[in-house]
């Protein structure tokens, strides 16, 4: 019987299938980190502070029936990043600025079906991001502080998860609000000395439109 419901299921979803693709945009907002290292030898302090920045994504999918859907994204978005260390002796401040691409699939999950005015949404996936931070401006050097890399670029897989709605405009155009959540490894972390430990996360609120076909 289990076999039979899910052939159904499966039978279903492909004969309701459907394209759609579509882009979206907002805001970032990324996670700090920083470390403090004091003891009978050393005193060593490092941070970096994230600014708020543009974001966008284009997605393209396919709807499997009227409560799984699948698509592929790509993200963009820019960071200012100020970059903070002091080992009470030598002491730098400096502004970056950190690019983020990402390329990922999803699914997701709708809680009414496709004839619905409106449609809540959880989605879940995962691919790489790829970060490049450039410095900018060389707000405080004292003595001779050992800075960042002038530029420096890293590769990560994440895991990101979602919720959303998509509202019905006119036959087959959708408004979409996506609130992401990117956790991966940490690449600023990597570059402080002493180096950071956090994860590096992701807050992505955007808005835009869907268009089936």
């Amino acid at each position: 019987m289990s076999r039979i419901l899910l052939l159904l299921f499966f039978t279903e979803g492909i004969a309701q299938a459907q394209w759609f693709a579509g882009g979206t945009a907002g805001i970032a907002t990324v996670t700090g980190d920083g470390r403090t290292i004091i003891d009978s030898t050393r005193t060593e302090i490092a941070l970096y502070k994230p600014s708020n920045g543009p974001a966008f994504q284009l997605f393209a999918g396919r709807h499997l029936n009227d409560y799984f859907s699948i698509q592929a994204t790509y993200g963009w978005n820019r960071n200012p990043v100020t970059f903070t260390g002091t080992n009470a002796i030598d002491t730098f401040e400096q502004e970056r600025r950190s690019t983020q691409n990402s390329f990922g699939f999803d699914g997701m999950i709708y809680g009414r079906p496709r004839s619905s005015t409106w449609r809540p949404y959880v989605a879940g996936g995962a691919g790489l991001i790829h970060l490049n931070s450039r410095a900018q401006t060389l707000l405080i050097s004292k003595g001779r502080p050992t800075l960042p890399p002038d530029s420096f670029s890293a590769t990560k897989p994440y895991w990101r998860t979602a919720v959303g709605i998509d509202l019905k405009l006119r036959p087959k155009w959708h408004f979409r609000y996506t609130f992401w959540e990117t956790v991966s490894s940490n690449p600023l972390s990597a570059q402080l000395r002493p180096q950071g430990k956090a994860l590096f996360l992701n807050f992505i609120n955007n808005f835009g439109f869907v268009r089936e076909f």
